[in-house]
């Protein structure tokens, strides 16, 4: 997948949220797109659940973040390329018809030459 945008946004509970969109390169989904959000704990009571998925996402695209803080520019996100596992789920919203969605659980590094084959982001 490469990576078409990342943006800041606010969760439903109010919380700093990541969206990344991606666009799938390669097999049956070539050339569909996907979203992940990672909400981002606000207190140290809050789940850091978002938080290490997202840490492992930055991992997956070349950062080497470790246990540090850090500040990233969102843009240095974009064009870059990572492998996922994704999975279809049936929901069923409290309104309207079940329906399948798709959901990213995990991300990998790409290998250098995977990478380099992938195409630009329009």
């Amino acid at each position: 997948m490469r990576i078409a945008s990342a943006d800041k946004a606010k969760a439903q509970s109010g919380r700093d949220m990541i969206t990344i969109r991606l666009l799938i390169h390669g097999g049956q989904q070539d050339g569909a797109r996907e979203r992940d959000m990672f909400v981002l704990p606000r207190t140290k009571d809050d789940s850091k659940f978002g938080l290490q998925r997202f840490n492992a996402f930055l991992e997956a695209v070349g950062f080497n973040i470790g246990e540090k803080k850090v500040r990233i520019d969102l843009d240095n996100l974009v064009n870059r390329v990572v492998e996922a596992d994704v999975v279809d789920e049936q929901y069923e919203p409290p309104n309207g018809a079940p329906r399948t969605v798709s959901r990213v659980i995990a991300y990998y590094r790409m290998r250098r030459e995977t990478a380099a084959a992938a195409p630009e982001t329009p």
